[in-house]
């Protein structure tokens, strides 16, 4: 699936066609001496509808206090998950 890359405020967002996205940005009003970096990370998910008279519904997730080691250990899972995917199943 294609999509693309828009500028949102303090950030970025991965648009697909099917309009489903993941942003990440970054959170100044949130951030203080003790979090000095605070980010948000939102997932949006188009679910298509069983029911051919009913729309079919966004659903949103959104991480909206996350520090630099949560944006790592996030990545660390994300990455794995790729990973995981890439390998050859084990007969």
């Amino acid at each position: 699936m294609s999509g693309q890359i828009q500028r949102v405020n303090d950030g970025l967002r991965y648009v697909m066609d099917d309009w489903s996205s993941v942003a990440a940005y970054r959170r100044h009003e949130a951030e203080s001496g003790g979090y000095p970096f605070v980010a948000g990370l939102q997932v949006k998910q188009l679910i298509p509808s069983t029911d051919p008279n009913l729309a079919d519904d966004m659903v949103t997730i959104t991480l909206d206090h996350l520090t630099k080691t949560d944006l790592r250990n996030l990545m660390t899972i994300i990455t794995g998950l790729i990973a995981g995917k890439e390998k050859e199943p084990e007969s």
